[in-house]
Formats: C-alpha cells, structure tokens, sequence
C-alpha cells in the first residue's frame, strides 16, 4: 500500500504525530502545510486526510441523556445504557473505553449473555466488559502478499498469503474466535 500510494505522488508521513490546528475536528479533507510535534519540520500540501484516529459518533439523533459529553452512549460495565431498561450499546458507539474496543473484542457474546439475563429476569447474572490492556491487529486487512498484524508492542509480523485462506480464516477465525458451528 505504501509504495501505491508513492507512486501517486500521496506524502506519507508515518512515525510523526500530526499537530491538530485549534477547533479542527478532522471531519474535512484541507489545505497544508501540516505541522508535527514529532521535530520533523512542516509539509506543504494540495490536500490532507486527516486519518488520525479522531473519532466523532453518529449519535446526534439520540436523546441527550443516554451520551456522554464527547457524544458516545454511556453504558455500564454490562453494556446497559443508564436510565433506559432494556436498551445496550457496543461497538464504535458505545463509551466502553477510550477506543470503543467492545465490538472487535467479542463483546457481542457478552452483551447477547446480558440480554438473555435481562429478559429472564436474572439481572445478576449479567457479565462485566473489560476492555484489554494490550492492543493488537492489523490495519489494512488482507493484502496480495499475505496479512501483516501489530504486535502489542507495535512490531509486525506476516502471515503468508497461502496461509490466510487455508489456516487463519478456517481455522483460527471461524472455528476458534467465532467458536465455529455447533449443535445444542
């Protein structure tokens, strides 16, 4: 991907942290120079994505209690939203914590436990999310060359193209974090 983007002429400034201008939201493509806090000096641009990881939520259709103050639905440790029986929220919506982690880390399982437990009325049983400590993954998805994943600490490794298809997917995805198709 990189070297694509080189060759359409796309300025690709890794390692270095943008400096957001005041009041910016990140929600437009603009006009350079980009300024770093990293000591790198400005870049002139025609045009910036900036594709920083700010996150603004969908939620302006939702009543104002249910969101915390950056706009995310408050929810408890179970996923329940405050005030509002029966409801839930997971996923980028949800303030679960600061990267809104619960979709992408199965908390679907737990969430789907919660409402069972909710609407037997055994509330108690309901279990509690906790976002991990340790992030890992991979940013652009499965490429011609195979899948490239991030270390904890940020180091990459490969999995080979043969691989993908023949053990990730069927083997490590669908059976063992999808937990694969059983009979009950």
């Amino acid at each position: 991907v990189l070297a694509r983007l080189r060759r359409l002429g796309v300025g690709v400034h890794g390692g270095h942290r943008a400096v957001v201008p005041d009041g910016f939201a990140c929600d437009e493509i603009t006009p350079g120079p980009v300024r770093f806090s990293t000591g790198q000096p400005p870049v002139e641009a025609d045009a910036v994505l900036w594709a920083i990881g700010r996150v603004r939520p969908n939620t302006d259709w939702l009543p104002r209690e249910v969101l915390d103050p950056s706009g995310f639905v408050r929810v408890t440790a179970e996923l329940r939203v405050p005030g509002a029986d029966l409801v839930y929220a997971i996923g980028d919506v949800a303030a679960t914590d600061d990267l809104r982690s619960s979709a992408r880390n199965r908390a679907d399982r737990l969430l789907a436990h919660n409402i069972r437990s909710d609407l037997t009325g055994r509330p108690g049983r309901a279990r509690r999310y906790a976002p991990p400590r340790r992030r890992w993954g991979s940013v652009l998805g499965v490429q011609a060359d195979g899948l490239q994943v991030f270390a904890p600490n940020g180091r990459p490794f490969r999995f080979p193209a043969w691989s993908v298809d023949t053990i990730l997917q069927p083997w490590i995805v669908r059976r063992g974090i999808y937990g694969g198709i059983r009979k009950r």
